[in-house]
């Protein structure tokens, strides 16, 4: 199975519509996808300007995301046998790169406060049961979206955080493979030209608990494979780097 758990909507800043987004997904012969758009923190001026450009997911419209996530998980399954996890990528931006953080909950049931500090956001995710993930944890090429804050404080983080992304859209930090950390790849997906990207494939029953524990233990064996074409046809798939 070939999954992909980090990706955005209109909801948030994603310039794909939720349904287009699932068929998209689906007629590419994805297995297990995450919807995970942004929940900026207010406790900064960039989160503050997220939720007045309605680029950011909030209390109140939580719900209307979540049903509507709802509604396209019963015909992803029906239509491509595609599991689709509801999820949400809290999302901390300041002006200082050192001090950004970007985590991802996946199979989230109920609303997080983001102004929430980030150990006490995992947690309160955890006891949902949903998976945590950190979000790019090294420096990107793009210099406004450096959030390595988690990977500088990993002696505060591990223990909250399930899995970190070695890949996320075009970016493979091979040095993420000398940890000690399960790993997993992703698209990060915001529009569609963007489809070729890093995703992570495993080998475990098609079902959401299954792929959650398999993700957790770092020794289950996944294969890093950059996925390319187009988002409208079959996946293809190259340069796999296994784990």
């Amino acid at each position: 199975m070939i999954i992909d758990l980090h990706m955005h909507t209109t909801y948030s800043d994603g310039k794909i519509k939720l349904p287009q987004l699932i068929d998209l997904c689906g007629r590419a012969g994805l297995s297990a996808v995450a919807i995970t758009d942004h929940l900026c923190s207010t406790s900064h001026f960039l989160g503050k300007s997220a939720k007045f450009l309605q680029i950011t997911l909030h209390e109140k419209n939580w719900k209307t995301y979540v049903a509507e996530i709802e509604k396209n998980r019963n015909r992803a399954w029906r239509d491509y046998k595609m599991i689709v996890f509801t999820g949400a990528e809290y999302t901390r931006n300041t002006f200082s790169h050192g001090r950004n953080a970007h985590m991802l909950a996946v199979d989230m049931k109920e609303f997080i406060d983001p102004s929430l500090s980030e150990e006490n956001w995992l947690r309160a995710a955890k006891d949902q049961g949903a998976l945590t993930i950190a979000a790019h944890p090294l420096k990107l090429k793009d210099a406004a979206s450096q959030t390595y804050y988690l990977f500088d404080n990993a002696d505060r983080f591990t223990p909250l955080i399930d899995v970190w992304e070695v890949a996320n859209a075009r970016t493979f930090w091979r040095q993420m493979l000398k940890t000690p950390y399960s790993l997993i790849a992703s698209s990060d997906l915001h529009v569609a030209s963007r489809w070729p990207s890093w995703r992570t494939k495993v080998q475990c029953e098609r079902d959401p608990e299954a792929i959650k524990q398999f993700l957790k233990n770092p020794l289950s064996p996944r294969e890093f494979c950059f996925v390319y074409g187009k988002a409208d046809e079959v996946s293809h798939t190259v340069g796999g780097t296994a784990c």
